[in-house]
């Protein structure tokens, strides 16, 4: 755990965040309002854009003393105004364990704002339908979730993936940051994993797609009248949508299940024994 002190004496403004809040490093806690800190950002803005360089390292190191972020110190952000009031930020991702509760309170330098809780490592053994968790990679970040504590989640990344094609699921290792009263060994927990983006692929319907033991393989239509069974080499097989890597061009039909029921295995071979000779 760590204290929040105040660097500067002031009035708090607005308290942004509440106990029991997790917050990223960086994240404003609450905004405070000092007479000095507003006039002397200004100036300081003004002789960088001057290039005045000696007032301006005078200036800068007077906002360092108060607390001032390198975020507001950059001051290019012209998307995000920058504020009037001193942000009080997040020294380091964690729950906050306290945080004062008057907004009319009057502080002092030393004086305790919040306090933050640094978080534990966790290791967490999860496992996904393996066409769902196709794409997930080591590295991928992600949020962690259990059941005792619906509503909130922590951070964390993937740190192993076994990928199982041959069966239904795939096991991921999943590093979550956590304060230690979290988890424990046999609790139930679930992960959302960004995946991230990739380059425009083919794919069809996951539906569309037929397993038999050597190989996988889409029904596509030739014509009004014709069909014909396709070998295809699969890539990212999702949810929804499978990546056909093989055997396909963009704009061919292909037939979903919802249109061709398949009801046994010698149906299949026989199918695509006639499909191959027509």
């Amino acid at each position: 755990q760590q204290d929040v002190l105040s660097k500067v004496s002031g009035r708090v403004q607005e308290i942004v965040v509440k106990t029991g809040q997790w917050v990223e490093q960086d994240e404003v806690l609450m905004l405070v309002d000092v007479a000095a800190y507003y006039p002397t950002l200004e100036r300081y803005l003004d002789a960088m854009e001057a290039a005045q360089l000696e007032q301006a390292l005078t200036l800068r190191k007077r906002l360092l003393a108060m607390g001032v972020s390198d975020e507001v110190l950059a001051g290019y952000d012209q998307d995000k105004p920058l504020s009037k009031y001193l942000e009080i930020i997040a020294p380091f991702s964690g729950e906050v364990s306290w945080v004062m509760a008057d907004t009319t309170s009057t502080v002092s330098t030393g004086s305790r704002l919040a306090q933050i809780t640094a978080p534990a490592l966790a290791e967490v053994d999860l496992r996904s339908y393996s066409r769902i968790a196709r794409g997930v990679k080591v590295g991928n970040r992600g949020r962690l979730g259990v059941a005792h504590m619906p509503g909130r989640n922590w951070p964390g990344r993937v740190v192993e993936v076994t990928h199982n094609r041959a069966g239904f699921y795939s096991s991921l290792r999943f590093h979550v940051e956590v304060t230690p009263d979290v988890l424990e060994p046999g609790a139930f927990a679930g992960a959302y994993v960004d995946a991230g983006g990739g380059d425009k692929v083919l794919r069809v319907p996951a539906d569309a797609v037929i397993y038999d033991e050597a190989s996988t393989r889409v029904i596509r239509q030739v014509d009004d009248e014709k069909f014909e069974a396709v070998e295809v080499k699969l890539g990212f097989e999702g949810h929804q949508w499978t990546e056909i890597i093989a055997g396909l061009r963009q704009g061919d039909y292909v037939v979903t299940r919802g249109q061709f029921l398949i009801d046994s295995e010698a149906t299949l071979q026989s199918g695509f024994k006639r499909l191959s000779r027509q």
